[in-house]
């Protein structure tokens, strides 16, 4: 392997490290996307519609089975990747593309076949982000021994969105491509109730912030984590989950969802795995209570609730600043009212999304120890956001 070539596939992981949220104001922590990788962005078609029936659990269940079949084809999960609620965004060298696009092909299918909603599905090169004269950049936070999260700099990423979005995109995976590999979507679980807010409400925020000069865009996010830190104080004070919170789900409805993820549908491997995940929530549920020290995989049982903390996507910032996180309502308002004096400068946008609880999409990968769990906020979340945000910027022209 040539060293241009070790650089290309090894990029992420070469990535120094940062260790706290707010050193992602910094620049210096950034790398130039290399122009041989693509953007993989899927989404759920006409989600709104499905969160506004009710299936904003299906609809965040399709994320995660799309990263987890992706996760299984790498056999590792240490690649940059974007939860959105109703879809997730992908980076990885572009000598993966038809690999990977059998793999979403697949799991398009699947989705269609099992949840009655339609999977869109894009591949943009970077190469094309650069020649429109868009940026992208990259930095790496670890955020525990098991999970480290992407972070972007420029507007390529929202370039590549709305690429993917124009009727006939020469982006987009056609829906009659038929895919030589499958995916396998062993390690998604969803064993959690969802989560209720331990101060009332549950907010999903995403904030787009305007500027065309990096330093000035620094200064306003590091001015909105300021903002949240003086409102809230800790990170535990606003953190949307706590283990007294955790309770495990026993609801066959619920865990049904996972057995057929698991057995790709199969009738008779549904029943064995519905009852497998049965045994192992009950076995679970036992070693939290009697703090028995039992272990799967890299788990100490009796302290599953701390993995699910310490490892949960729940603030991010791709492009955009995206966190779910616990409040009252009077120091909702008062963010919500900074929120809008910002957004009347002009300096940013935002969207806004009030629940009462939240809901986690888990996935594992027990072969590397990796995992992460998504949160969102129930009913809508960031989907809700995302639409709420997206009407403003129409309204201004952006």
């Amino acid at each position: 392997m040539n060293n241009l070539s070790h650089f290309t596939t090894n990029f992420y992981k070469e990535l120094p490290e940062i260790s706290q949220f707010s050193e992602v104001t910094d620049s210096k922590h950034y790398r130039k996307v290399p122009d041989d990788w693509i953007v993989i962005v899927t989404d759920i078609v006409k989600s709104t519609e499905a969160i506004l029936e009710g299936r904003y659990k299906d609809v965040n269940m399709a994320g995660g089975l799309t990263l987890m079949g992706i996760t299984n084809l790498l056999k590792d999960m240490e690649f940059p990747f974007f939860f959105g609620g109703d879809g997730v965004t992908i980076l990885l060298p572009g000598s993966r593309t038809n690999e990977i696009r059998d793999i979403l092909a697949d799991t398009r299918e699947f989705i269609r076949d099992y949840f009655k909603m339609d999977l869109r599905v894009g591949f943009v090169p970077v190469s094309d982000i650069y020649e429109a004269g868009y940026s992208l950049t990259m930095a790496k936070l670890r955020i525990s021994k098991h999970y480290t999260q992407a972070v972007l700099g420029g507007t390529g990423v929202a370039y590549a969105e709305i690429k993917i979005k124009e009727p006939h995109s020469k982006y987009l995976t056609d829906n009659s491509y038929i895919p030589n590999i499958r995916a396998d979507f062993s390690g998604f679980t969803c064993r959690w109730k969802d989560i209720q807010s331990p101060k009332g409400e549950m907010v999903a925020l995403i904030v787009k912030i305007n500027s065309d000069s990096d330093s000035e865009a620094a200064r306003t996010l590091s001015g909105l984590l300021s903002l949240i830190d003086s409102l809230y104080g800790s990170e535990r004070e606003y953190h949307p989950l706590r283990e007294e919170n955790l309770i495990i789900e026993h609801s066959s409805s619920v865990l049904n969802k996972e057995a057929i993820a698991s057995s790709k549908g199969n009738s008779i491997l549904k029943k064995l795995y519905l009852w497998k995940i049965k045994f192992e929530t009950y076995g679970a549920e036992l070693a939290i209570r009697w703090n028995l020290p039992l272990r799967a995989f890299h788990y100490k049982l009796n302290k599953l609730k701390n993995y699910q903390i310490i490892s949960s996507d729940f603030r991010k910032f791709d492009g955009t600043f995206k966190m779910v996180f616990a409040t009252d309502t009077a120091d909702r308002k008062k963010l919500e009212s900074s929120l809008s004096e910002a957004e009347k400068s002009g300096k940013l946008h935002f969207g806004i999304h009030i629940s009462d609880r939240a809901l986690m999409t888990c996935l594992l990968h027990a072969g590397t120890e990796r995992e992460v769990h998504f949160i969102d906020g129930a009913g809508g979340g960031y989907a809700l956001a995302a639409t709420v945000l997206k009407k403003k910027l129409q309204t201004v022209g952006v």
